[in-house]
């Protein structure tokens, strides 16, 4: 996912579709926005991943601040973020098509909301 978003100077939104071994199938780039939003919708999201053929994904973005801050604090999910990630989470469910994580990349750090307990 670095690779995807380094240097990039505004936000992008990606969808990696899983298989049923959580190996990665793909990588569906959602949007692209501004330097500190980008517009998701679900329906948009889970027709791309319901295409690709996978049954999980995981969804990641970038915080381009992070480029510039070197506080430990860039890649932490705004009110915005873990309010989408609580819908596409509830939209996957109804879909049985899950969100494993949100991963969000700001410059060499990453913020997992599974592992800090948003998922």
């Amino acid at each position: 996912l670095r690779a995807e978003f380094e240097n990039l100077p505004f936000e992008r939104f990606v969808a990696i579709p899983m298989s049923t071994k959580n190996h990665a199938i793909g990588l569906i780039r959602v949007s692209s926005g501004t330097l500190n939003s980008s517009l998701v919708h679900g329906r948009d999201l889970f027709v791309r991943l319901l295409l690709s053929g996978g049954c999980s994904a995981i969804i990641s973005h970038n915080h381009p601040s992070g480029l510039y801050e070197s506080t430990g604090l860039a890649a932490t999910p705004s009110p915005e973020d873990i309010e989408l990630t609580r819908r596409l989470v509830e939209v996957g469910k109804i879909l049985d098509f899950p969100i494993l994580d949100h991963i969000i990349i700001a410059g060499p750090q990453y913020y997992s909301m599974k592992e800090h307990g948003h998922l």
